[in-house]
């Protein structure tokens, strides 16, 4: 994400000023609000995706980035980590087309 704006997740707002990468877990309840200009993909990964790598049930939500209590779920970059995240984005966009459906807030 670019921009400012604040996202809301598990009923905890989070500011959001310049390039920003956010994260949510499966069933974390999570809105965006009072966006200028917050721009940037978004990307949703599924159970059934991760099915596909090992038998179920897999080992998806052992992973450390799930429900870290201590960590906030947003993580600032600096303008160069920005651009090197936006040119492996583009490869991801390449293997996996982005959804034609596009959620726009004014």
């Amino acid at each position: 994400m670019d921009g400012e704006g604040e996202v809301c997740i598990d009923f905890q707002d989070y500011q959001i000023k310049g390039p920003t990468l956010v994260f949510t877990s499966p069933g974390q309840v999570h809105r965006w609000s009072r966006t200028r200009g917050l721009v940037g993909p978004f990307k949703s990964f599924t159970q059934e995706f991760y099915d596909g790598r090992e038998s179920p049930p897999t080992s998806l939500l052992e992973h450390d980035f799930w429900y870290p209590f201590q960590t906030p779920p947003v993580l600032p970059l600096r303008r160069k980590e920005a651009a090197s995240i936006q040119f492996f984005w583009k490869q991801l966009e390449l293997e996996v087309p982005l959804s034609k459906e596009r959620n726009e807030a004014d």
